[in-house]
């Protein structure tokens, strides 16, 4: 599939049919979760965020890492860097819900 805008997905694992989304460079490869992709090309990075299960994270075969529940990754547009962090779920993936999260605000 791939992904232009932000999509959340919750992908049931199945080993005969793997489920791949690709999105500006960025190939994200499920192994059996639910997760948030944002990929808007004026956004200066893309970011996978997992709430359960899994993610193989790959950059154009140059550079790739595991993402486990509660971890996510900016990866950079221009350098290709990748930047993992801890995120907070509540936050990040309330959209879906029709919630605004504001912090600090």
């Amino acid at each position: 599939m791939k992904l232009v805008g932000e999509a959340f997905f919750d992908v049931v694992r199945d080993t005969l049919h793997p489920f791949f989304v690709n999105s500006g460079g960025v190939m994200v490869r499920v192994l059996g979760t639910s997760f948030n992709v944002r990929a808007f090309p004026f956004d200066e990075s893309i970011s996978v965020a997992v709430v359960t299960g899994k993610v193989l994270v790959e950059k154009k075969g140059r550079q790739q890492d595991v993402l486990l529940p509660e971890e996510m990754v900016r990866i950079d547009h221009k350098t290709g860097v990748f930047s993992k962090s801890s995120y907070d779920p509540d936050e990040l993936i309330a959209w879906k819900d029709d919630v605004l999260s504001f912090n600090k605000a």
